[in-house]
């Protein structure tokens, strides 16, 4: 199988890192580069797209129905997480969120995903929300946008490449 060339963007944090392990563990991607740089195009995965990329107990069933040590594995780490959101989470319905992965299945297959052009800024200066992600989501400050916003996602695609990749390992 051809590796997909990409040139990850990110910055120095620990969940970074394990995108980075992820991307490289893989087998799937020809990093030609990793770089903590402003300027390259962004497409952004936020929780109100991946709030949506959620795993059932249906879903940690069928990853442990596949057989093999990576289905088994992935069924137990995925148990013990969505306790978290079962007790915390209710508005979820009983599911867990699937942050980071959503990175990795939008290079994967970006059409899973419904996205739009926005305007994205950091906040700074408010009392609640310094360090929060503002979206102009309706252009409301028509500034030109710099990232492609992810809205939406299509769960039982997402599901499925997870279960796909499980598969295909040991």
């Amino acid at each position: 199988m051809k590796k997909l060339p990409v040139i990850i963007d990110c910055d120095p944090g620990h969940d970074d890192a394990l995108m980075l392990m992820l991307a490289f563990g893989s087998g799937l991607f020809d990093v030609k580069a990793v770089t903590t740089s402003a300027g390259n195009p962004i497409t952004m995965c936020g929780l109100d797209v991946t709030h949506k990329a959620v795993v059932f107990q249906k879903d940690i069933d069928l990853f442990r129905a596949i057989g093999n040590k990576t289905g088994e594995a992935a069924a137990n780490i995925l148990e013990f997480y969505s306790k978290f959101y079962r007790e915390n989470r209710v508005e979820l319905e009983g599911g867990a969120a699937l942050h980071d992965p959503c990175a990795i299945a939008w290079l994967i297959n970006p059409d899973m995903f419904k996205t739009k052009p926005c305007y994205v800024a950091v906040e700074t200066k408010g009392e609640l929300t310094s360090g929060a992600t503002v979206v102009d989501f309706y252009n409301v400050l028509k500034k030109t946008p710099n990232a492609e916003v992810a809205y939406d996602i299509n769960r039982e695609e997402y599901i499925k490449m997870l279960e796909d990749a499980i598969r295909n390992l040991p």
